[in-house]
Order: structure tokens, then sequence, then C-alpha cells
């Protein structure tokens, strides 16, 4: 064999043996970068919750002022991934979250009828921010929206229990797509906007069950029978005039103030407590409610009463 043989046949034994599998390589890293993601995360959680204890976990300290009890998972979506939290729950103290609400007035403006300090997402916590509400004179309220949180509905059935409740229809679709395969995604999105874009409930709920027996025969069964199951808590927005359909099937609104909110706290990072948190977003609602926000009509209520004569007449 020839030096330029031996020579050549060496070099194509290199290149074999540092071959990279770039593919594999990224997979790996956005593997390991959405890992440390999720870790810095829920240690900054963590962290925040020994802040407001006054004390670590497990660790004995006289100052201590309360101490955890377990967690509850959230969801949250990055430019890495989806990554899991674990909020923790403290025994007596409540834990640095702001709840708000926004009503339609009689003369069809937007007011914020409330914003204070939350603790739990259970019924007993919903139950005190809602009757919070009433006493400050909250009443006549018609139609109530927000995403399917089960101690908010239950709370509502207690204390507005003539109001309909419409479940926001984009929180819908996301929690139908979290058991989608990625691949059905853009097909399934197309069927579910045809529920909502019938001319009435009937034929609507007559498209889902049609959607249902496509989604059966596309082998996504527990997909048909979610929708089954949910699509009615979705369809209340239909009892109402149509001009307010495309205003009140979702919460969209809402969630653009509470990114607007958090936009501002994020700034800030760590509030010394809740009050100073209410004091900083309460200032914020207050510049956004002086703007086109609160001086533009969202509503026409004169077509609600006249829908309501004709639905009485009717």
């Amino acid at each position: 064999m020839t030096k330029k043989s031996i020579a050549e046949t060496e070099k194509s034994v290199l290149t074999e043996v540092v071959s990279i599998d770039e593919a594999k390589i990224k997979s790996h890293l956005d593997e390991i970068v959405w890992k440390s993601v999720e870790e810095i995360l829920n240690s900054f959680l963590s962290a925040e919750a020994d802040a407001i204890c006054k004390a670590e976990r497990y660790k004995r300290n006289p100052e201590r002022i309360d101490t955890r009890a377990g967690h509850y998972t959230r969801g949250l979506f990055t430019k890495v991934g989806k990554v899991k939290l674990n909020i923790p729950r403290l025994r007596s103290l409540p834990y640095v979250s702001i709840l708000v609400a926004v009503g339609v007035n009689q003369d069809g403006f937007r007011e914020f009828l409330c914003v204070c300090e939350g603790a739990k997402e259970d019924k007993e916590s919903w139950l005190n921010f809602i009757r919070h509400l009433k006493e400050r004179g909250l009443n006549g309220a018609e139609l109530i929206i927000s995403d399917k949180c089960i101690g908010l509905v239950e709370a509502l059935g207690e204390t507005f229990p003539n109001a309909k409740w419409q479940r926001c229809i984009v929180h819908w679709y996301r929690n139908i797509f979290s058991i989608v395969p990625r691949r059905e995604c853009k097909e399934v999105s197309a069927m579910l906007k045809a529920i909502h874009a019938q001319e009435d409930k009937n034929a609507a709920l007559h498209k889902a069950e049609e959607v249902a027996k496509k989604l059966e025969e596309m082998h996504l069964k527990k997909v048909a029978d979610k929708i089954r199951e949910d699509v009615m808590e979705t369809l209340q927005y239909m009892d109402f005039p149509r001009e307010h359909w495309i205003r009140s099937r979702t919460n969209n609104p809402m969630e653009r103030i509470m990114r607007e909110i958090r936009r501002r706290t994020r700034v800030v990072g760590n509030f010394p407590d809740g009050e100073s948190a209410l004091i900083l977003v309460s200032a914020r609602l207050k510049y956004i409610t002086s703007r086109k926000w609160g001086t533009q009509m969202y509503l026409d209520m004169r077509r609600l009463t006249e829908f309501q004569l004709e639905e009485a007449t009717a």
C-alpha cells in the first residue's frame, strides 16, 4: 500500500471518528436549557416563599412567621418550551397574586370593579372576592366570562345564580389542543372554529356533534368526549345580541390587561409586601382607565335592551 493510499485511509477513518450528529446535539442542548430554565424559575419561587416565611425550608427560626403547605403546579410557556412551575403554598399567609375584575356598565363602558390581593384559587377564596364585589354594590350581572377555574365557577353559582357563565373559547381551544397530536392541530382548530361560527346555539350544538363524530373517525375519541362534555359552557354568549358576540365569547381583553400588569411588576421584581404591589397595580389600572380603554364605548347596551324585549315578546 502506498503512502498516499495510507494517508487517504487514515483521513477517512478520522472523518468517521469525529463526525457529529448536529440534530442530536441541538436536541440535547435544548433539553439542557429547558431544564435549566425550569429549575431556575422554581428556585426563585422557593426563595421568595422563604423570604415571605422569614426562614428557609425545614429550618427552625424564631423569626419565622409561616410554614410551607406543599405546592400546586402551573404551566408557563417560554421561548424554550413549556415549563412546569411548582408554586409554594403557605399555611396562613397569602402568596404575592392580584385579582382584578372588569365589568361593562349600563352605558356600555368598561370599568375596573375591584383589584385586591388574592391567595389560593379555591372556592372559598373566590367567594370572598365576589362577596366583596357585592358588598361594594355590584348587582345585575347577566354574563360572567372567565377561564374554567372550578373554585370560581362554584362560587358564581352561589353568589350570582341567575347570571350565565361563559367559558373563554380561547382557553377552551388551548385545553383541547393539549390532548391533540401536533400533526392534527391545524385541522382540529378549523373544526372548533366552525362550531362557534354557527348562527345560533342549536346550530352550534348540532355542529359540535358532527365534529365529535368526525374526531372519533380520526381515532381522537378523548378529544370528541371533551367537546361533547364542555361545548355548552362555551356557547352562553349566543343567548345575547349577535352584535355583542365577538367581545363576549373570550376573556382576551382581561388577558391583555394582566399582561400589562405583569410587564410592570416584573420590572420591580420582589415586593416587600402585598400592599406595595397593590399600589403599583392600582396606579397602572387608573392610567389605563384614563386612556382610550375607559373612554370608548365597548358594548351598545341599547341593543341588549331591545334584544331582551324581543325575547320576552317571543
